[in-house]
């Protein structure tokens, strides 16, 4: 089941058959390496592309990329929307 929310001041897109959990940022850190390093190994061989979210909330111009998209697998970690800071785009990792 693919995940794109918001956790702490990050953002996370993730839906990659290699991890053990898509939800591996809630765990303590110790138990996220695995799956960062399958992450870093997926950014390897994946396709790349920007999201643009200027004008609109950066969670929601994600979710509407892989809606229109759709990518059998995609990851993207980004800063998340506050009232000091805004990506204008983020880059996203998919198949």
């Amino acid at each position: 089941m693919p995940k794109v929310v918001k956790f702490g001041k990050r953002c996370f897109a993730v839906c990659l058959d290699t991890l053990q959990s898509e939800s591996f940022f809630q765990q303590s850190w110790g138990r996220q390496l695995e799956d960062w390093k399958r992450i870093r190994e997926f950014q390897l061989t994946a396709k790349t592309a920007w999201v643009g979210a200027k004008g609109t909330p950066t969670l929601t111009a994600v979710k509407r990329w892989i809606k229109e998209n759709k990518p059998s697998q995609f990851f993207a970690d980004w800063q998340a929307d506050s009232g000091d800071y805004k990506d204008d785009s983020v880059q996203i990792w998919f198949n």
